[in-house]
């Protein structure tokens, strides 16, 4: 599945919780608002295409016991759905989506990456929602190397459509704050995957601290040329990430 659908789902997921701010129920919380995490879960998955028929919840997994309303489910429409769902929950579980007919789990997320979205920065949230998205369809069996290069180039991406275009002009503190964050926090993400014998992505995400450097350096009253330098080595990382979408 291209990461274009991937970035679909990211946005229309940090949308929904940049509205819904801190108002998510805690695990503790859960009891008391079981009929809302009803009625929000019931929409994300219908507007997928499917029919919430139970929820299921024990120690490891929140499952979602679903029927196929129109056939077959996209993967792209599915995961649009349970990252929205994801932002609701803060339980430490594993979050599934099992389908009655044909009886099989068809998409899983990991409880440590919508952990990570939950409990990212505000200036990290627009990058952190790919992770749940990234821990689906590496749970799905899609290729670890190519889901984890498409989702740093999302995130590169994401990071880049908050910058004007001239990269050359003076950009403010807090402009090059959030910067240093998403770079970082992109970084960090590339090597915890640990991707065995994927010597690109090391190389990517060395390239994205230093990149941090840079932006910290302009930060610090950098010279013409080092935003000359910032914008240059930038936009070869926009490069990279848009060969990895297409």
């Amino acid at each position: 599945m291209s990461c274009v659908a991937g970035l679909d789902a990211g946005f229309a997921c940090f949308s929904f919780a940049n509205q819904l701010g801190d108002s998510a129920p805690q695990a503790e919380e859960l009891d008391h608002v079981r009929g809302v995490v009803d009625l929000f879960a019931s929409a994300f998955l219908g507007s997928a295409g499917w029919q919430l028929v139970q929820i299921r919840e024990d120690d490891s997994a929140f499952e979602f016991v679903v029927d196929e309303a129109d056939g077959p489910v996209s993967l792209r429409r599915g995961l649009t759905a349970t990252a929205a769902i994801a932002s609701l929950l803060v339980a430490p579980s594993e979050l599934r989506v099992f389908v009655r007919e044909p009886p099989q789990t068809v998409l899983r997320v990991d409880p440590d990456s919508h952990r990570a979205f939950r409990e990212a920065d505000p200036n990290v949230r627009p990058l952190a929602v790919l992770c749940p998205i990234h821990s689906a369809r590496v749970l799905g069996g899609e290729n670890e190397g190519l889901v984890l290069r498409t989702t740093v180039g999302a995130m590169i991406l994401v990071a880049a459509s908050e910058l004007p275009s001239d990269l050359e002009v003076a950009l403010g503190r807090a402009a090059l704050t959030r910067l240093m964050a998403q770079l970082d926090f992109a970084a960090r993400f590339a090597r915890a995957q640990k991707v065995k014998g994927d010597n690109q992505i090391v190389a990517v995400a060395m390239k994205l601290t230093s990149l941090r450097g840079a932006a910290r350096r302009v930060r610090s009253g950098g010279s013409a040329e080092d935003r000359r330098q910032l914008a240059t080595r930038f936009v070869e990382m926009i490069e990279w990430a848009q060969k990895q979408l297409a």
